[in-house]
This record gives C-alpha cells, sequence and structure tokens, in this order.
C-alpha cells in the first residue's frame, strides 16, 4: 500500500487529479450535514496533503506569493489563539494553501485533450448522480458543486484538437448548463451564460492586457461591490425586467433578490461594529456564513489579510496571462474562465476561502496555473544547463 501511495505521490495524470478532486469535494459538501464522521476525517486527510505540501516544498523555496500565503497563516495563527479557535483556522486555511500545495504535485499531461474530454465525461455522471439524491443538498450549494464539475468543460472547450471535438464540446456545455439551470440558482444561471460569453472569446483578443485585466478585475471587485451592484439594480427597472424575464424561465423561486442584498448590508453594518483590531486582522475564527466572498474574508481575515488574499489571486491571473501570452497554452485559459466563474458565483455565496469545507476542485485551477508555471521554469532551468554542458564539451574538444 505504501508503495502505491508513493507511485501516486511521484506522478499524477491530470485526469485522476480533476476526478478525484471533484469526488472528494462533493463528499466534503455531502458530509459536512450529513456524517460529522466522515467529514471529519476528510477534512483531516485535505489538512495532512495541505500542510505537509506547504510544509516540505514550499516553505523551504518559499517564493514572494509563497511569502504572501505564510504571512496570512502567521496573522490567523495569531488572532484564532486570542479567540481561542485554533481548530477553526486550521480548517479554513486549507483552501488558502491547497493551490501551492497542488503546483508541487508532478502532473502528467500526456494526451491532454483525451484527458479532459475523460475527466468531463466523469464528472457530468457525478453531476447526473447528485441531481438524481437533490434532496439532500441545498439548491445553492447544488448549484455550485455542479458548476465545479462541469467548468472543466471550459477547459475541452479550449483544449480542442479538431472541429468535431469543438463541436462535442459546444454539446457538452450546452447539456450540462441545462442541468446546472435545473438546480434552481439564479446566481449560477447568471454566471454560466457569463462564461459562455468568455469562452467565445478567441485568445488573440484575449491576449489583450486590458481586456484580460479588466475581465478578471471586474469579477473580483464585484465580490467587494454586492451590494452598491444590487442596489443599484434595483433602482434600474429595465435591468430588473430582463433578468427576471431570464431567471424565471429556469427557477420557480420568487425574486428575492432584496432579501439577499438585506443580508449583506447586515452583515456590512455588523462588521463595523467589530473593534479595531478584528477590522485589521480578523478574527482567525469562522463566526458565521455571511453568503459573500469578500465579507467571509475580511470577518475570518481582517482588511490585512484579505488584501493580500485578492493580491495573491491576482498574481495569479497575471501568471496565468503570461502563460496564455507567450505559451498560447488554452489549459489556462479554460482556467481562467473558470477562476471567473467562481469569483463571480460568490457573489451571492461561499465556497473558495473563508470556510472550515474544503472544496479542493475550485482550487484546481489556481494550483494549475502555479504547477504549469513552475514547470516552465524547471524546463528553461534545464535548457540553460543543457546549454552550458555542450558548450563545456565543445570548448573542451577545442
Amino acid at each position: 500500500m505504501s508503495k502505491y501511495i508513493l507511485k501516486i505521490e511521484k506522478k499524477i495524470s491530470l485526469q485522476n487529479l480533476i476526478i478525484l478532486s471533484y469526488i472528494l469535494s462533493i463528499i466534503c459538501g455531502w458530509t459536512y450535514g450529513n456524517s460529522y464522521i466522515g467529514y471529519a476525517l476528510l477534512s483531516i486527510g485535505f489538512a495532512t496533503f495541505a500542510y505537509g505540501k506547504f510544509i516540505f516544498n514550499v516553505i523551504p523555496k518559499c517564493s514572494k506569493i509563497e511569502l504572501m500565503a505564510i504571512i496570512i497563516l502567521y496573522i490567523t495563527c495569531l488572532t484564532s489563539l486570542l479567540n481561542n479557535g485554533v481548530k477553526s483556522m486550521i480548517m479554513v486555511n486549507i483552501s488558502l494553501i491547497m493551490p501551492f500545495a497542488f503546483s508541487y504535485l508532478n502532473i502528467n499531461y500526456r494526451d491532454i485533450h483525451k484527458q479532459i474530454i475523460f475527466s468531463s465525461l466523469i464528472n457530468f455522471s457525478f453531476v447526473l448522480l447528485m441531481l438524481r439524491s437533490r434532496e439532500g443538498w441545498n439548491s445553492n450549494s447544488l448549484a455550485f458543486m455542479i458548476f465545479n464539475g462541469i467548468s472543466i468543460g471550459f477547459i475541452w472547450f479550449k483544449v480542442a484538437e479538431n472541429i468535431i471535438s469543438k463541436v462535442c464540446a459546444s454539446i457538452y456545455l450546452m447539456i450540462a448548463s441545462l442541468l446546472l439551470l435545473s438546480a434552481g440558482s439564479r446566481n449560477a444561471g447568471i454566471v454560466i451564460a457569463i462564461c459562455m460569453f468568455l469562452l467565445l472569446i478567441p485568445n488573440r483578443i484575449l491576449k489583450e492586457k486590458w481586456l484580460y485585466r479588466m475581465i478578471y478585475l471586474s469579477a473580483m471587485l464585484a465580490t467587494i461591490l454586492a451590494s452598491d451592484i444590487m442596489a443599484y439594480i434595483f433602482e434600474n427597472e429595465e435591468i430588473m425586467q430582463q433578468l427576471v424575464k431570464y431567471t424565471s424561465s429556469f427557477s420557480e423561486k420568487a425574486w428575492g433578490m432584496d432579501t439577499h442584498l438585506t443580508l449583506l448590508l447586515s452583515v456590512k453594518d455588523n462588521f463595523s461594529e467589530l473593534s479595531f483590531f478584528t477590522q485589521l486582522l480578523g478574527e482567525g475564527v469562522k463566526t458565521q456564513h455571511t453568503h459573500n466572498l469578500f465579507y467571509q474574508s475580511l470577518y475570518f481575515y481582517g482588511y490585512l489579510g484579505t488584501m493580500i488574499l485578492y493580491t495573491m489571486y491576482i498574481i495569479f491571473f497575471e501568471i496565468a496571462y503570461k502563460l496564455i501570452k507567450k505559451y498560447n497554452n488554452n489549459m489556462i485559459v479554460g482556467c481562467y474562465v473558470i477562476l471567473i466563474g467562481h469569483f463571480l458565483m460568490q457573489i451571492g455565496e461561499v465556497y473558495m476561502w473563508g470556510s472550515e469545507s474544503a472544496i479542493i476542485i475550485s482550487l484546481l485551477p489556481a494550483g494549475l496555473i502555479l504547477q504549469q508555471k513552475r514547470q516552465k521554469e524547471l524546463e528553461f532551468k534545464k535548457k540553460i544547463r543543457k546549454r552550458k554542458y555542450e558548450n563545456f564539451i565543445n570548448n573542451t574538444l577545442l
């Protein structure tokens, strides 16, 4: 058994990593409300992997972006000790360091086209299973879990090697989108439409830095300005009518967006009443569910930690841009669109940061971006060493 584990640790295919991440994320989401023992065991496994990789791989080398993660860990460790919540801190920060843990895996990308198709189809089968047992899921939780599964199809659409594959990927995404809409989440319905539009943007246009940055910064800012955006929509009757018309086509819920706005305003007011120290450094303990990524981060990490965390993901996006610009890396284009979708989904939901449940499939795109950067750097160093060796041989012969 130990030999098998070591073999997996040494090399894992991309398809197996995607499928395993999705299965474990589904189990994590389900056990959270249905099996404490199962949830606890899975969380221990996630923590062992993430912190183990971080301690043995990240800390010894420690790049600038990894130093930022260490600073956040240090701050939350102190605040959690003050608030008697070390266990909560450890669990929440699994999501913080998981992308770095993924980046140090030795991933096999051979026949990436086939691997992505296979993982997309397997994930699709799990989506169908979840829909058959939807009674055990909250509609919004079911929606973001489905989105996590079908979003791998974004990568399929981008890495498609021929017209047949492109058409099949398009059909897959259309069917998958209908399944997502069947969950009844209005937020998910809007996000999937935006992602479909982004997928249609040609790479040559997406490589325009101003456009690339405008898209990802808009998605990130939307989580911060969620209450202002909602308030603006309420004041614009034409936008409201269009949104109601679109969302009522797949959701039986009353619009009720004002309820979410009320919740956000309440969360905002409650945070403003906290002490200066708590606002700055956070509580280091998960005390509530704010239904918004930014405010969830504020309560746990404070203004300082949240600013560092958002900056980290800006760096992730910038790394992705360099990989797309220099290597025309279509897999990374897919990861870029997936991350955009995750930020938009979390205008009114939380599953990527600040939660004790590690939905690791949502952290995989950032991990793959870092892993690709690391791989390209290693390939470059190998070329330099090879060139120096060849020059040395040639000089010796002379």
